[in-house]
Order: C-alpha cells, then structure tokens, then sequence
C-alpha cells in the first residue's frame, strides 16, 4: 500500500515535529503528541471497522436478493425435474378430454411463456399494444 504524497508529507512534519520534541526534552509535549496519535489510529481503525460492517451488510442484503430471484424466476417458469416427458404430457392431454398422439402440446419456452402470461400473473402490470403502421407491411 504506497502513500500518497500528501500523507508522505504529514508524516515527516511529524517526524520532525517529534525530533524537535525529543531535542528540547519535552518529555510532555512527546507523551502527549504519541497520545494525540493514538487516538487518531483508534479513530481510523474504528471508521475502518464500520466500513468493514457495512461492506458485510451489503453483501448479505445482495445474497438475500439474488435468493429471492432465483426462487421467483423457479415459481415462473418452474423446475426441470418438473418438466413433463413426452409420455406424461400424452396422459395429460388425454385426462383433459383431448386426443393424444403426436399432436401434443408442449409446453411454452421462457421467453414464450413471458410474452404470453395474462396481466394478472405478470404482477398486475399491463402490456402496452403493439402500434399498428398502416404504411408498413407485414413480412409473409
């Protein structure tokens, strides 16, 4: 960890303001400077510690949220062990009244299914009709 410039510079002051101390034989002044920076190390080891706190609290709040993404994005669009196999959507269809064979549906991709879900299980949000261009035609 290099120091800046300014903290090279505050401490020769000090590393002369202490010499100059220790040649006059102020033994007071000396007890009372190193007690002056004591409790500034103290105080910076104490902002420090918070700042170390605060880091941990953030960290912890970011696993709680990506937690309770990853547990809504599973109630979206599910598990793959919830998938259906090609057999057990035969049966599905069948147990509904319709014909199975090979004319089973299958189920939406993600993507699909978002594009496709109803206002009220997108949480109440409503999406925006797509404006119609009468100028512009379709693609065949």
């Amino acid at each position: 960890m290099s120091l800046s410039a300014n903290e090279r510079d505050e401490g020769e002051s000090l590393r002369q303001r202490i010499e100059a101390l220790l040649a006059s034989s102020d033994t007071q002044a000396v007890i009372a400077l190193v007690v002056a920076l004591e409790t500034r190390a103290e105080a910076e080891a104490s902002r420090a510690k918070v700042a170390v706190e605060e880091a941990d609290a953030l960290g912890e709040r970011c696993r709680k949220l990506e937690y309770l993404t990853k547990h809504l994005q599973r109630l979206l669009y599910g598990r793959r062990s919830e998938k259906l196999t090609h057999e057990e959507l035969d049966q599905l269809c069948l147990a509904l009244g319709g014909e199975g064979g090979d004319e089973t549906p299958t189920p939406a991709a993600p993507d699909e299914r978002e594009e496709a879900a109803p206002s009220s299980e997108a949480g109440g949000f409503t999406k925006k009709p797509k404006k119609r261009r009468p100028n512009h035609k379709e693609a065949p």
